[in-house]
């Protein structure tokens, strides 16, 4: 009986496989070298190692420069469901933070837009509460600013004071006027909340949630996406009115690691991944990616807690190749 290969013998085979990783996955915030990846080979059994390499290699891996190729497609998708000018059109993030990957999205589709220039930054809306000036209809502007003339002209006559009223109830009605063009111009606006990926569609359903009651349903409300699960497609549309714009085809279920008609891993393979899952101790909801969504999507800049936990965790030492943040360990690289 021949003897099982050792760690050794099996990374001296697999050089030049290791090697293609290491440039796969170059520019991830914390460098996966050869070193990483050995370490995280050999957290397997020696018998098991051959699976995890396979692992590896089958991540779908979005470097910056695959991102970026990515834009345009997003571009043609987002303009099919409004219109080609984009008239009427604003970008919203998913995340205010500056720096955050939905700010890097954005900047890139405002590159390729050739949208850079200051006068096109009303287009592009920065703050969550910016919002609220499309939650609220023209016309109950209207009848606001309606409401503050007829309080000042049934102010009590005081003669000092007749010549500010005149002014301010002046500037009132400008206001009405630039509301009536506004009107006049367009009553429906397409509002497009931009994102890199969907993988349950559980964080945005939560973001909805306090963004939702500035919802205003004369307009029309989108989520753009690089990549998205069909999983968290599904989930957004069943729990918010938005519609989904995605740059490529929806990843389907049968794409789930663990799924039946999923020929990439054997039977045999599919098996020691689980247990391997199983072993990093995290709840069902956890256990195989976030709500169960058993991506192998990893984005340069981070990765989600939608991959499985061994390529993301450091939980209990494990080394994963993928930590959530650039200085492990924290709460959320140990899945906490």
């Amino acid at each position: 009986m021949s003897q099982p290969i050792t760690h050794i013998q099996f990374i001296q085979t697999s050089r030049n496989r290791i090697k293609a990783l290491v440039k796969k996955f170059e520019g991830y915030l914390k460098p996966v070298n050869q070193t990483a990846i050995i370490q995280f080979l050999k957290a397997f059994e020696s018998e098991h190692s051959p699976t995890g390499l396979k692992l590896l290699e089958n991540v779908d891996y979005y470097s910056n420069d695959k991102t970026s190729k990515l834009i345009l497609p997003l571009i043609r998708a987002i303009k099919k469901k409004t219109n080609n000018t984009l008239d009427n059109v604003y970008f919203c993030p998913t995340d205010e933070s500056s720096g955050s990957s939905t700010d890097t999205i954005i900047r890139k589709l405002r590159n390729e837009l050739r949208l850079e220039d200051k006068t096109y930054d009303f287009m592009f809306i920065k703050n969550f509460s910016s919002l609220v000036d499309f939650s609220v209809n023209i016309e109950d502007k209207i009848y606001s600013i309606q409401g503050q003339i007829s309080a000042i002209e049934n102010l009590p006559d005081i003669a000092s004071e007749m010549d500010g009223r005149k002014i301010t109830i002046e500037q009132l009605n400008l206001e009405i006027g630039d509301l009536e063009i506004e009107r006049i111009q367009s009553e429906e606006k397409n509002i497009i909340f931009v994102d890199d990926f969907i993988g349950s569609g559980a964080s945005f359903v939560d973001f909805w949630e306090d963004i939702g009651p500035m919802y205003n349903e004369k307009h029309h409300y989108y989520l753009a996406s690089l990549v998205a699960h069909k999983q968290g497609i599904e989930h957004i549309k069943a729990n918010t009115p938005l519609d989904i714009i995605v740059a490529t085809k929806p990843i389907p279920y049968t794409k789930k690691i663990f799924h039946d008609k999923n020929k990439i891993f054997k039977k045999e393979e599919k098996k020691i991944i689980k247990k391997y899952c199983d072993d990093m101790g995290f709840s069902k909801k956890h256990r195989y990616g976030f709500n169960n969504t058993q991506s192998l999507v990893v984005f340069y800049e981070r990765s989600s807690n939608n991959i499985l936990p061994i390529l993301y965790s450091r939980k209990n030492g494990w080394p994963a190749p993928f930590p959530r943040n650039r200085f492990p360990p924290d709460e959320e690289d140990l899945g906490l």
